[in-house]
């Protein structure tokens, strides 16, 4: 779950608002959403099996950074 946070204080002075302050904070508790897991383990973090078999990914020469994906994750939620 992402927590996002919108928030906005209305300044009057008599009737008349003369000053409107807001903040917007996106995953606030900067969580990470998985979005597409291992199927070994259902986490994006990590899997029981790993392949080998690295196929066409250039620039993955260790295990640890062929597990570590980014696109596993959404900002959003």
């Amino acid at each position: 779950m992402i927590f996002d946070l919108h928030a906005h204080k209305d300044f009057k002075v008599g009737k008349s608002t003369v000053a409107t302050v807001f903040i917007k904070a996106y995953n606030l508790l900067d969580r990470l959403n998985e979005i597409y897991v291992y199927d070994d383990t259902g986490r994006a973090t990590y899997a029981l099996y790993p392949r080998s078999d690295y196929g066409d990914e250039f620039g993955r020469h260790y295990l640890k950074d062929y597990l570590n994906r980014p696109t596993y994750y959404s900002s959003r939620g």
